[in-house]
């Protein structure tokens, strides 16, 4: 774990003082890569680049869980100053039960998921230009499942089925035509 290098993977201690600072027991080296932090046994240091859009959420989200012992789990944007831009982090962590069901611990691991969210982005905007050419043709143009389901379609086929906008999609080829006339499609 000690050797992790695409993600972190932490240990930290929950202090019996609400007003005390976690204490990090042990965390992976690739702390300092991924969030560009020089002195990482600092806890305090961890959250103090996050994005101030997502601060507030992050800062509600780990108080609710050292003090219910619920499970960590956010995605929030943090400024990484050694690599100089800004990274996508996903925070998850879990408490650890001792005996008496109390916890002390919260295990846990921080990942870049830099990549994963441009690569989002990327098929989003794919994903808008390929719906605007459909929507905007002047023919219809309609997409069936292997179940004769209507998943995509655009206006102008719509109006060939008789059907309000928005009304194709979800509904089965097999309420607009005859038995003979689905034959003939096949």
């Amino acid at each position: 774990m000690i050797n992790a290098r695409n993600f972190v993977i932490y240990r930290i201690r929950i202090p019996d003082d609400s007003e005390e600072t976690p204490e990090i027991v042990f965390h992976s080296s690739s702390i300092e890569d991924i969030l560009g932090i020089d002195e990482p046994d600092n806890f305090n240091n961890w959250f103090e680049n996050a994005h101030v859009d997502d601060i507030s959420r992050l800062k509600k989200a780990f108080i609710l869980s050292i003090y219910s012992g619920r499970n960590f789990n956010e995605t929030y944007r943090y400024f990484n100053k050694k690599k100089n831009k800004w990274v996508w982090i996903n925070a998850i962590s879990n408490p650890v039960l001792e005996p008496d069901g109390s916890y002390k611990y919260f295990n846990g691991m921080i990942i870049d998921i830099t990549e994963s969210k441009e690569l989002e982005g990327i098929l989003s905007e794919s994903e808008k230009k390929y719906k605007y050419l459909i929507d905007n043709l002047s023919i219809g143009i309609c997409v069936n499942d292997t179940a004769e389901n209507f998943i995509l379609a655009n206006e102008e086929a719509e109006k060939l089925y008789g059907v309000e906008q928005n009304g194709l999609v979800g509904r089965n080829l097999r309420e607009f035509l005859n038995a003979d006339q689905f034959e003939q499609m096949k």
